[in-house]
């Protein structure tokens, strides 16, 4: 078994699609905090919008998709900054919730939905990573992507028999291909993904991960990696954020926790047009406009 299937298997994350969006004109749509473990994402399909968290201000276009890794607050919106924000119409299909505003012409199309990682998050990804974005159409090592994502969009809107189960099946497959792109990054988000790219580290990584009930030391995991154990406790701590021995008892701990079920308590993306619950957004949105002046 290769390394990301093993960590999947480990991790057993799930996917859950849940919101076709189709945004004309004037719009903004706010999300709020997702309880940990919880990985809110969006893929842009087509069209242009902008992202705001946590006071920066991110453009979007076509081929976009961005994770949360910490479920942070964040605002998306149109470019268009003139007129009435209009109004966002929802219809739940049996499948997806279909979110509309505006004129379909031009109009930015977006899908939407989460990551459910439940305690392993804090493991996978690093505090510091706030945002994961990537641009998918400037690469050439996914071209599944294309084709999933169309199927994607098809079965979440066509009310077909069996289509609930066909989009459950695929974001899952969504999330794998996704994280094989974010390993293949040169610099992949802190977190595992870091350490499993790592050429130095990889040996080790990867033996512990297959036998984490062994007994490992900081010594045995050195020598799997060909390094001396302060070469090897230096340069992990350099990639990663945890230290070797604190990395491996959470690897122990994981194996027997599998993440969050959705559905389970606590808010999720289905809210997600709350202008009023982003009202704090309104200083460091204006500090935006003038950094973009």
């Amino acid at each position: 078994m290769d390394s990301l299937s093993h960590l999947l298997a480990l991790l057993a994350p799930r996917c859950e699609v849940n919101l076709h969006c189709r945004f004309g004109g004037r719009w903004q749509a706010g999300h709020q905090q997702m309880r940990s473990g919880v990985v809110p994402w969006h893929v842009v399909l087509r069209g242009e919008g902008r992202l705001n968290v946590g006071g920066q201000t991110h453009h979007l276009r076509a081929g976009d998709v961005v994770l949360l890794p910490h479920g942070s607050p964040h605002l998306m919106e149109s470019l268009v900054e003139w007129g009435q924000v209009l109004p966002v119409a929802h219809r739940f299909n049996g499948t997806v919730t279909e979110m509309r505003a505006g004129p379909a012409e031009g109009a930015l199309e977006m899908l939407c939905g989460e990551f459910y990682f439940g305690p392993h998050v804090s493991w996978l990804f690093s505090e510091a990573s706030t945002l994961i974005h990537l641009h998918t159409d400037a690469r050439e090592d996914c071209p599944e992507l294309d084709a999933l994502l169309n199927i994607l969009v098809r079965e979440s809107l066509a009310q077909r028999p069996g289509g609930s189960a066909i989009v459950r099946s695929l974001g899952d497959t969504l999330l794998v291909l996704l994280l094989r792109m974010l390993l293949g990054e040169q610099q992949p988000p802190g977190g595992l993904l870091r350490l499993m790219s790592d050429e130095r580290l990889m040996p080790a990584v990867l033996a512990v991960m297959a036998t984490p009930e062994q007994p490992w030391t900081l010594e045995s995991m050195a020598a799997h990696a060909f390094l001396s154990r302060a070469t090897f406790a230096r340069h992990f701590a350099r990639v990663y954020h945890l230290t070797p021995q604190a990395w491996l008892s959470q690897l122990r701990n994981g194996a027997g926790r599998p993440a969050a079920a959705p559905g389970a308590s606590g808010p999720t993306s289905r809210s997600l047009p709350n202008a009023a619950a982003f009202s704090r957004w309104r200083p460091s949105r204006s500090a935006s406009k003038c950094a973009m002046a």
